[in-house]
C-alpha cells in the first residue's frame, strides 16, 4: 500500500512526537485514523533515517491488527529489518525464546493454550495434594448444596481456580519455594499450595500457560538489567495500539522494557472502546499510570477530534433511521446523501455505472487525494440484488 496522506491534525501529532522525542498519549476514537497515525509515523522514521540501525516496536492486541499495519507498510523496503509489528504476547514470546536461559530453561517450553489442557493439569495438581484432593472428591454436603451434583461442583471449582491462577499471574505473582509472607496473608487456605503445585507441574513438564508469556518476559527484563538494556539499545521507538486494553502485567512489561531510557513511546487508544475488562484490562493504565510514570505534560496528551470514517451526512441519516444520536465526535467530511428509485435492476445498475464514471478521478473530499475504484464501496442487502450490476462492472 502506498504512502497515505495525513489530515492536518493527524500530521501535527506525528510531527510533534517525532521532533520532540518525548512520550505521547493519543486518544483516538473509532474512525479517527489512529492506525494511519501509527503506520505513517513508522514510515517517516524509516524514510528520514534510512541508514539508522535503531528499530521500531509496534505492539498490537490482535494478529489481524498487526497484519493490517504490515500491509500498509509493505512498500517500504526496510520495514522488516527496522520494525517488529505484532502482538504484545508475540514480542514477549520472542524474548523468552532468545533469553530462556535467564530463567534456567534449556529448551523452549511448550505453551498450553487449551483451557481443557490447563484444567487437566490443575486436576492433577489437586489430586496430588491430600488436603485439596479431599475438598475436591469429598466436599462437605453444605459445600455442594448449591449445585446439582458433585460433577457440577467440581467443574465450578476448576473454573474458579483457573480464574484465580490467571488473576494472580496477571498481577505478576510468581511464587518460588520461599513464599512472600505478605502475599500469604491475603490468600485463602489451600490456594498457595494450589498455585504452587499447578506451576510446579507445568515446569516439570517444560510447559507454560498463556498467562506465563507476559509474566516470564517481564521477569527477564525486570530481574536482568543487562538484558533489558540490550533491548533498549535495539528499540528506539515504541508504539502501543489499542492501549485502552492494557492490563497490569502488559503495562508493567512495557514499562520494564522502556525503563528510563526509551522516551520515544506513543500510546494510542480510546477508553470508550475498552473490551477486555474481563482479563484485567483498564484504560487507567493508558490515561493515568502512563501519564504519571512517563511524566507527560498537557502538551503531550493529544486527542484526534475528527471522525474520518463516516461523513456527517451519513451519520445523521444513520441516527435518524435508528432513532438515536450516537456520533460523539465531529466528522471531518460533510458528505452527501441522495435517494433514487428505479423500476428494475438494469436501471439501477446503469445509474451506478454512470455515477462511478462521474466521480472516478475527481478530488476526494478532504485530504485523501483523487477518488479511485479501490476507494468506492457498493452495499446491498444481499448478493442477489447485485447480479446485474456485477455483470456490468466486469
Amino acid at each position: 500500500m502506498p504512502k497515505q496522506s495525513l489530515s492536518p491534525e493527524q500530521k501535527s501529532i506525528v510531527d510533534q512526537w517525532l521532533t520532540s522525542g518525548e512520550p505521547m498519549l493519543v486518544e483516538a476514537s473509532a474512525g479517527s485514523g489512529k492506525t494511519r497515525v501509527l503506520t505513517e509515523s513508522v514510515r517517516r522514521i524509516i524514510e528520514d533515517s534510512p541508514k539508522s540501525r535503531s528499530k521500531i516496536l509496534c505492539l498490537t492486541f490482535t494478529n489481524k491488527a498487526a497484519e493490517e499495519m504490515q500491509e500498509r507498510l509493505k512498500d517500504l523496503s526496510k520495514v522488516k529489518d527496522r520494525t517488529f509489528i505484532g502482538t504484545t504476547h508475540a514480542f514477549a514470546l520472542d524474548i523468552i525464546k532468545s533469553r530462556r536461559h535467564e530463567l534456567g530453561m534449556d529448551e523452549m517450553p511448550t505453551i498450553v493454550d487449551k483451557e481443557s489442557d490447563r484444567k487437566a493439569i490443575l486436576t492433577e495438581a489437586i489430586l496430588s495434594n491430600p488436603l485439596l484432593s479431599r475438598h475436591y472428591l469429598n466436599p462437605p454436603p453444605e459445600t455442594i448444596a448449591g449445585f446439582q451434583n458433585l460433577a457440577k461442583y467440581q467443574t465450578d471449582l476448576l473454573d474458579r481456580s483457573i480464574d484465580f491462577i490467571s488473576g494472580k499471574k496477571q498481577k505478576l505473582v510468581w511464587l518460588d519455594n520461599e513464599v512472600d509472607s505478605s502475599l500469604v496473608e491475603n490468600w485463602r487456605p489451600g490456594t498457595i499450595s494450589l498455585f504452587q503445585d499447578y506451576n510446579d507441574l507445568l515446569r516439570n513438564q517444560n510447559l507454560i500457560d498463556y498467562d506465563d508469556i507476559i509474566l516470564l518476559a517481564w521477569k527477564i527484563l525486570n530481574e536482568r538489567p543487562a538484558v533489558a538494556n540490550l533491548y533498549r539499545r535495539i528499540y528506539e521507538y515504541v508504539m502501543i495500539d489499542e492501549a485502552q486494553d492494557l492490563n497490569f502485567a502488559q503495562y508493567e512489561f512495557v514499562k520494564a522494557l522502556c525503563g528510563d531510557s526509551i522516551r520515544k513511546i506513543m500510546m494510542v487508544g480510546d477508553a470508550n472502546q475498552a473490551i477486555h475488562g474481563y482479563a484485567g484490562a483498564s484504560s487507567k493504565f493508558m490515561k493515568e499510570e502512563f501519564v504519571e510514570d512517563f511524566r507527560l505534560t498537557e502538551t503531550q496528551k493529544k486527542k484526534i477530534q475528527f471522525n474520518y470514517r463516516s461523513s456527517e451526512a451519513v451519520i445523521k441519516l444513520a441516527n435518524e433511521l435508528a432513532g438515536i444520536r450516537q456520533n460523539t465526535v465531529e466528522s471531518y467530511y460533510e458528505g452527501t446523501v441522495e435517494f433514487h428509485s428505479f423500476d428494475d435492476e438494469e436501471s439501477e445498475a446503469n445509474w451506478v455505472l454512470k455515477k462511478l464514471h462521474e466521480i472516478i478521478g475527481t478530488e476526494a473530499e478532504g485530504y485523501d487525494g483523487k477518488l479511485t475504484i479501490d476507494k468506492v464501496a457498493i452495499l446491498g442487502r444481499n448478493r442477489f440484488v447485485f447480479s446485474t450490476l456485477i455483470e456490468k462492472l466486469k
